[in-house]
């Protein structure tokens, strides 16, 4: 640490920061492809400080230098300093007395601009690295003035923010995160035809269609700030198995983002990895040991299912969870089912179900298979994300009609160790009256408690059932308007936030749309849709007049391809205006694209 640093940390808790003095509107960080700045990322910080030379060069082409050392140049580029206030000493002769920083909690943040000891600094801070990895978030996707080969910020910028819901988390399949960088590419590239059952978008089982897609995804759920990715199928040995799988979940445990691999507890997808080869895998095991499978109402064996109660299956869960948290040390948790309402009906199974303390139905069985793979994570991982699907809504309507013989509030609320959090089922909660404001989930041993969207994928609806080019199922709807209200509800309840399912990468303009709500309802749940679109959809199109012409053609239900082709030719001539920046053009490309892909179904229906 040089005689200039030391002289800084002498006088921090009383150098004075101002934005007012500097002599511009704007702290210009890249000019005409050249770097006007350098990044301070010392210690832990370093990989929040090379994530932001990446966005940088990326959008700008200037390759950004970043620096682990605590120096102040001796003479001026702007400084862009990352870390708390605890593992940066520029950011802590900065905000050492700022209070916003006490009440910032795990994820909050701190962007500020102004000068220390004579140097500009950018400060991108939190009470903790995942706040400063959402500073970096945050000043990537939204803050960034953007211009060929240039960015700047506001020389005024000074804020905090922290999240309102804790859980924003995306839901998907391996074979249906398909990140491709155009709709043209993701067509041609990556279509499985002839085969609905994995959907329309698809990633080819090979490792290295695995690590792209993957990649992708993560990089963008970290710079929006969302802190969780559930994905079934994330073991398989097609596309690399469990090397691959720590290589990925390392990378998002790096990028601030949790991976929750999917889990079967009972019957179906897989158990604990797809590998016809593991005896980790739910059908290996059922094959090899066919006394241990459950049984149906005739009372026949059901292929594939666990009997719960059976000792040597109570075992084997016990053993699948050390075997997984063991070989991916960087798993932000784990996503349980029991496989859709599974229900085992040999006798001491339904002997179990009839005492009064257990749920008469399949909750039982989920309690009974989960209950082991939650025990272990407490031990092996306290600080996951535990999370199981109930399949169900916490009202009472819809807990109850999973079965005839259902209770409510059902058992397994209380049944639960206190490490789980709950998933409940948001689908058919979407409105005041299936969601009414006063309604709270029942009490609970939980941790945590989320929901579940299945809108915008193979098994939700359209939002308007006009939108004939939303299928299959709504897998490219936009389903964004639904947002302050769902959001607003989950806070309202005292609930943690929300998953949504994800059938492709922000290629699709509908797609980006949700996730854009999703990130932005997840920090402010009692904001409006008008709110959104200012704060938001106008950075994202190019204005307030372009984002309404925006959501205007892409929410056009027209089935003629001739009107079809002019909202086309609207969006090809928008994406060429000289005053977008690269990602605005970027989205009216893909906006144009989308349209292309309506005007080809809409003649092959005319046909």
């Amino acid at each position: 640490m040089n005689a200039r640093t030391l002289a800084l940390l002498a006088v921090a808790v009383v150098v004075k920061v101002s934005a007012g003095d500097l002599h511009a509107d704007e702290l210009v960080l890249v000019d005409k492809g050249k770097p006007r700045a350098i990044i301070v990322a010392p210690g832990e910080n370093e990989w929040a400080g090379k994530r932001l030379a990446d966005r940088l060069l990326k959008l700008t082409g200037a390759r950004v230098t970043v620096q682990t050392d605590v120096q102040l140049p001796a003479s001026p580029p702007w400084v862009i300093a990352i870390g708390t206030t605890s593992t940066n000493p520029i950011v802590k002769a900065v905000l050492g007395g700022d209070e916003r920083i006490a009440g910032l909690g795990e994820e909050g943040y701190v962007l500020k601009a102004g000068r220390c000891s004579g140097v500009p600094v950018l400060v991108a801070s939190g009470k903790t690295l995942t706040g400063v990895n959402h500073a970096v978030s945050e000043l990537v996707s939204w803050k960034l003035k953007l211009g060929d080969g240039r960015a700047a910020v506001d020389s005024r910028l000074d804020e905090s923010d922290k999240p309102a819901l804790a859980y924003r988390m995306i839901w998907t399949w391996d074979a249906h995160c398909n990140w491709s960088n155009t709709i043209p590419e993701m067509l041609d590239s990556y279509v499985v035809k002839g085969n609905h059952n994995t959907g329309s978008w698809v990633v080819p089982y090979t490792r290295e269609g695995f690590r792209t897609h993957f990649t992708r995804a993560i990089d963008y759920l970290s710079d929006h700030k969302l802190n969780g990715f559930i994905v079934w199928g994330f073991l398989r040995e097609e596309h690399g198995g469990v090397e691959i799988g720590r290589e990925i979940s390392r990378y998002a445990r790096q990028n601030n983002v949790r991976i929750l691999p999917g889990v079967c507890s009972q019957y179906g997808y897989g158990g604990f990895i797809y590998s016809t080869t593991n005896k980790f895998n739910l059908d290996v095991w059922c094959k090899r040991h066919p006394e241990l499978q459950g049984r149906d109402e005739k009372g026949n064996v059901v292929p594939g299912m666990l009997n719960p109660l059976k000792p040597e299956n109570q075992k084997w869960l016990r053993d699948g969870t050390e075997w997984l948290l063991t070989n991916l040390p960087d798993i932000g948790g784990i996503n349980l089912e029991n496989g859709d309402f599974a229900s085992c009906y040999a006798k001491e199974c339904r002997a179990e179900r009839a005492k009064p303390e257990n749920d008469p139905n399949c909750f039982w069985d989920m309690m009974a298979t989960q209950k082991p793979i939650l025990e272990v994570a407490k031990k092996m991982r306290p600080d996951g994300w535990m999370t199981f699907a109930s399949y169900v809504g916490f009202t009472e309507p819809t807990a109850r009609g999973v079965s005839k013989t259902s209770v409510y509030p059902p058992k397994f609320v209380q049944q639960m160790p206190d490490n789980a959090i709950c998933q409940w089922t948001f689908s058919s909660m979407t409105t005041p009256e299936t969601w009414p404001e006063d309604a709270r989930p029942p009490r609970s041993s939980f941790r945590g408690q989320f929901g579940l969207l299945h809108h915008g994928s193979l098994w939700g609806l359209p939002m308007d059932p006009a939108r004939w080019w939303a299928a299959p199922g709504a897998a490219a709807d936009d389903f964004s308007t639904l947002y302050p209200f769902v959001c607003g509800r989950i806070a309202k309840s005292g609930l943690g936030g929300l998953a949504i399912t994800s059938q492709t990468g922000v290629q699709s303009p509908a797609h980006e749309l949700n996730y854009t709500a999703l990130e932005y309802f997840g920090w402010h749940p009692e904001r409006t849709y008008a709110q959104f679109q200012k704060d938001r959809l106008q950075l994202c199109y190019g204005g307030a007049e372009r984002a309404e012409l925006f959501l205007k053609l892409l929410r056009n239900t027209t089935k003629n391809p001739d009107d079809i082709a002019k909202d086309r030719d609207q969006a090809v001539r928008i994406g060429r205006a000289r005053n977008l920046d690269v990602r605005q053009r970027a989205r009216w490309r893909n906006l144009a694209d989308e349209l292309a892909r309506r005007q080809q179904l809409a003649r092959a229906f005319k046909k």
